[in-house]
């Protein structure tokens, strides 16, 4: 397990829209952030099942007194098939906590037509990034 702690990605006014560090608009005192990273090795039994029962019980057990967003370049969404396979987080709880305190013009919509305006063809995205913002268009 690896812990960091920083503090909120105040580049410009509500920092960068899909960073897991930007600061809630409404909540002015969540001015740090607590990073969480689990380590396992390939083919640990019982890993994703573990992954997800921590991603599921950090929602919970944070919620109404911190935000929790995930990282992009790690493991989350957690299924029985591995990370980025819960259709639930990746459809609706993800996408909800980079929504949640957020003005009209920076929330999870925002960033996705971000993408459409700079990336028109396609270039910069593959299954799984089309996959994850299919349903915000």
């Amino acid at each position: 397990m690896d812990f960091r702690v920083t503090a909120t990605d105040t580049a410009g006014p509500t920092g960068p829209l899909l960073s897991p560090a930007r600061p809630r608009i409404d909540r002015p005192a969540w001015d740090t952030v607590v990073w969480f990273d689990t380590a396992t090795f390939p083919g640990t039994p019982g890993a994703y099942v573990f992954h997800r029962d921590l991603e599921q019980w950090m929602v919970r057990h944070f919620a109404g007194w911190a935000a929790v967003r995930p990282e992009w370049p790690k493991g989350w969404g957690y299924g029985p098939e591995g990370p980025w396979t819960d259709d639930f987080v990746l459809r609706t709880a993800w996408p909800e906590a980079f929504r949640a305190g957020q003005p009209a013009g920076s929330r999870w919509e925002d960033a996705i037509a971000v993408l459409e305006r700079h990336d028109p063809a396609g270039v910069f995205r593959g299954p799984f990034v089309e996959a994850l913002f299919s349903d915000a268009r």
